[in-house]
């Protein structure tokens, strides 16, 4: 599809994107006192969008590719809340959940994210340990709130 100017439709966001992004996972962009909100995706548009919604909502944000790079990043500094796909390419997201409950440390309070979404597979997101679960498409309204509640309670826990 076409915008009236004859580009692709979404062009200039791709643009955009490709020139604000890098294939890498990101470092973290947060200061202190300020949440820090891992986001593991292998769908690099995803961790780009969630990357700029929660940064403009005011958390800290760090994404990963990958369940290793999750791993790595949640051993070189604390994490608040943990948004993870179910679908990555070397672990489940469960899995990686359970490793990173397992680590030392404060666990971060994880929301599920997923394209495949099943009654067995809430049951097992609830089961592990996970805050909140939500099926893709996002709804950032919701994913938001929904960190505004975990954030709210950590620190009145602290």
């Amino acid at each position: 599809m076409t915008n009236r100017q004859g580009e692709p439709r979404n062009g200039r966001i791709a643009e955009r994107r490709r020139a604000t992004s890098s294939p890498q996972p990101s470092p973290p962009t947060t200061t202190p006192n300020v949440p820090l909100v891992l986001v593991v995706d292998d769908q690099e548009d995803l961790c780009w969008i969630l990357q700029k919604v929660l940064s403009e909502a005011g958390y800290g944000v760090q994404t990963a590719r990958t369940g290793k790079e999750a791993l790595q990043a949640c051993a070189a500094r604390e994490v608040a809340a943990a948004i993870i796909d179910y679908r990555l390419p070397d672990m489940t997201g469960i899995e990686l959940f359970r490793r990173l409950n397992n680590g030392s440390g404060q666990p971060p309070v994880g929301i599920l994210i997923t394209s495949y979404g099943s009654r067995k597979l809430r049951a097992e997101a609830v089961a592990a340990g996970f805050f909140a679960y939500f099926d893709k498409p996002l709804s950032h309204p919701k994913l938001l709130e929904c960190l505004q509640r975990v954030t709210v309670n950590n620190r009145e826990n602290e």
